[in-house]
């Protein structure tokens, strides 16, 4: 029969791993990502609107941090497509509680960043964690340049309203999953 031996550092690493299961707690924010699809009426096979969301934020006001990244694949504002959004910059977190039985809870998260490599773009994501583990989540996607003019807003154009939590104006993520934790 052989015998298991632990030396020193295996069961430092044993302990610290069991203590910090019980006692770090992950602090608020969302996480996640996916795509949203929509197939335009009269649409074809190469039509669909589609815009790429993945990133993770967290903190609460005065103290936030975090990284996303847009992509643009199709959508109806021709100068944006393929167009590619990354920050690091997240200077606004919003959370929100449930207002119905649809969601989980809801995040709003600003971020500053790029634009094709161009300085001078912020987003507005708005987030609604689905009641589901995997699915019913919403998102919606706004581009804001310098001078807080809207270059591009998902709501309203092309993708449909599919949210019923904390506002109406969120569209069905597709492909993908958000997690949020309130403070």
């Amino acid at each position: 029969m052989k015998k298991r031996v632990f030396n020193a550092v295996t069961l430092v690493m044993i302990v610290v791993l069991s203590l910090s299961s019980i006692s770090w707690v992950s602090p608020p924010g969302v996480s996640g990502g996916g795509t949203m699809l929509n197939l335009p009426e009269g649409g074809g096979r190469y039509d669909w609107n589609s815009i790429s969301i993945w990133g993770w934020a967290n903190g609460t006001q005065g103290s936030t941090r975090g990284s996303w990244y847009v992509t643009f694949n199709n959508t109806s504002n021709d100068l944006l497509d393929r167009a590619r959004f990354y920050s690091r910059n997240v200077t606004e977190i919003n959370y929100y509680a449930a207002d119905s039985e649809t969601c989980k809870s809801a995040v709003n998260v600003t971020a500053y960043g790029y634009l094709n490599g161009e300085s001078g773009y912020y987003v507005i994501l708005r987030f609604a964690d689905g009641p589901y583990r995997y699915g019913g989540d919403t998102v919606r996607v706004t581009l804001y340049d310098i001078n807080d003019q809207v270059v591009y807003d998902s709501h309203g154009g092309d993708f449909p309203d599919e949210s019923s939590c904390v506002g109406t104006a969120r569209t069905g993520l597709d492909y993908g999953n958000i997690a949020i934790k309130l403070p």
